[in-house]
This record gives C-alpha cells, sequence and structure tokens, in this order.
C-alpha cells in the first residue's frame, strides 16, 4: 500500500500507520519525502488503448524509474523521484501531443509494503 500526502500531514500519517501496523501487518514501513505523483489525463483514453504502456515507455526512455502506478478509464499516475519531475514533464510532452494542461504533478510519499502471505505460496 503507498499513500501519497502533503509533506506537513507527514507525522501524523506515520502515527497512524504505526497504531494499525499489527492489523495489517507490514513487513516495512518506508517514508520517501522526494517523491513526486505525474498524471496524464485524457477525457477519451478509454479509445486509445495502449496509453499506459506509452507512458511507461516515455519513462523508461529517459531513464526515470516509476515507484508506484494508477490507472483509470481517463489518467495514468505514476510515482517518480521527485527530482525527475521536470524531466517527466519534458518527456511526456515530446512523446503525446497534448496541452500543458493535461499532465499533473505532486509531491512527497509514504509507502507500507505488506508481508507475503506464507499459505500464499
Amino acid at each position: 500500500m503507498s499513500l501519497c500526502l502533503s509533506k506537513g500531514d507527514m507525522e501524523s500519517a506515520l502515527s497512524v500507520i504505526k497504531e494499525i501496523n499489527s492489523e495489517v501487518q507490514a513487513e516495512k514501513i518506508t517514508c520517501q519525502t522526494d517523491t513526486a505523483i505525474i498524471s496524464i489525463y485524457g477525457p477519451h483514453f478509454r479509445d486509445y488503448p495502449g496509453i499506459a504502456g506509452m507512458v511507461f515507455s516515455t519513462f523508461a526512455s529517459v531513464d526515470i524509474n516509476i515507484l508506484a502506478i494508477s490507472t483509470s478509464i481517463s489518467a495514468v499516475s505514476c510515482v517518480i523521484d521527485g527530482n525527475r519531475v521536470n524531466d517527466a514533464v519534458s518527456a511526456l510532452k515530446e512523446a503525446f501531443d497534448i496541452p500543458p494542461n493535461s499532465i499533473f504533478t505532486a509531491s512527497y510519499g509514504v509507502s507500507l509494503r505488506s508481508v507475503p502471505d506464507p499459505e500464499d505460496g
């Protein structure tokens, strides 16, 4: 499970996560404060299969590691290193014929990784 939130909410979020840690059986709680979410939005993405793959390939072509991914019918969002936002935006603008207001960014994240259930193999 990953959470992305405002830096000002980091301490309270960590406090809550530590309180519920035994319930979710997290192996490890990590904080990465220099992250960003970059999303590309298009209301008609459902009409164009392969958009997510194009985003991933675009980031790979400029050596941007994707830390987490979320997709919907109209958006592809990726969590990346915060210091690569400008590179990501430039690469997306070059790869897609989109207006600048179709790319959104946000920063700061907390990641919670669950322990695999041994019965699941």
